[in-house]
């Protein structure tokens, strides 16, 4: 009984941080080819913002220019607490960069998604990309 309660109160604490940066939509210049979720995705302008109901938040990551877009699904939220304040994108780079998870700032925690799936002899390196706050929903 206890377990269930746990896994209820982390949810609860999932969807309260999950509805702060939902209220945000977020800027980056990302100069490298990059995966998000399957997708190819080309260097340029990207707009990551928030939508879903209250069992699970969609991230859509959108390229300004050509307005290609992708929806993913956090597989899980850190609910970390650090004082940085600088929202972050994360890529997990090897053979090709892929979107790793996506620090919404301040006491927010950081929305992960599934990493990339690394050959027998290749080790990940992190590139990290600062995002500004575009405007509050």
């Amino acid at each position: 009984m206890t377990n269930v309660k746990g896994l209820m109160l982390a949810a609860v604490a999932c969807a309260i941080a999950a509805g702060n940066a939902a209220a945000q939509t977020y800027h980056a210049e990302i100069p490298f080819a990059f995966r998000a979720g399957k997708t190819a995705m080309a260097p340029g302008a990207y707009d990551i913002s928030f939508s879903g109901v209250t069992s699970g938040k969609f991230m859509t990551v959108r390229n300004t220019e050509t307005r290609e877009s992708v929806l993913l699904l956090p597989t899980s939220f850190t609910g970390d607490r650090k004082t940085v304040s600088v929202p972050k994108l994360r890529f997990a780079c090897a053979s090709y960069c892929a979107l790793e998870s996506l620090w919404v700032g301040g006491w927010g925690g950081a929305y992960k998604l599934f990493p990339p799936r690394l050959g027998p002899n290749e080790t990940a390196r992190v590139m990290t990309i600062e995002l500004t706050h575009v405007k509050a929903d």
